[in-house]
């Protein structure tokens, strides 16, 4: 009978040892799963932190490009009546500048392009805006396209400053 009682005692003891793991391990399943979501939410949160940081820089990036292109044109206008083409190139950069900033349209640009090809050969360009500006690759030529359709090319290298030939 004391046997049986021992016997009994230690299959209960076992029975208590294996719940006790059992609780233990479904504990540590819980910790598991729980650092597993704390990890997982810090990544997210990590992830959309850098993609708005780009966003913030790229915004900046393109604002300073188009901040820069507004000086070139003020300058294009203050260099205008001493050099002409000086003025011209530096409204071409202006209107570089914004476009690649992703401002198509930066009218102080427009104003002063208008203004260094009006100063140079007395034919100001069509009232519609610049949709495009292309120098060619030896500097020579400038191409204007507009929104209205119109292309004209214009001469750089003539004496007397810039004309247009087309």
């Amino acid at each position: 009978l004391d046997q049986a009682k021992a016997l009994e005692e230690e299959q209960r003891r076992r029975a208590d040892a294996e719940h006790q793991r059992t609780e233990e391990q479904e504990q540590a399943r819980r910790r598991q799963k729980k650092w597993t979501f704390i990890a997982l939410s810090a990544a997210a949160v990590a992830f959309i932190a850098a993609i708005y940081t780009g966003y913030v820089w790229r915004a900046k990036s393109q604002q300073q490009k188009i901040d820069h292109a507004v000086r070139l044109a003020a300058q294009s206008d203050l260099v205008l009546k001493k050099n002409p083409l000086l003025s011209l190139l530096l409204a071409l950069e202006a209107m570089r500048l914004a476009e690649e900033a992703g401002q198509l349209h930066l009218p102080s640009a427009e104003v002063a392009l208008r203004a260094a090809l009006a100063k140079s050969s007395g034919v100001p360009l069509k009232t519609g805006k610049l949709r495009a500006a292309s120098l060619s690759s030896d500097r020579q030529y400038l191409a204007l396209a507009g929104t209205d359709g119109v292309i004209s090319i214009w001469d750089l290298k003539p004496k007397s400053g810039p004309a247009k030939i087309a």
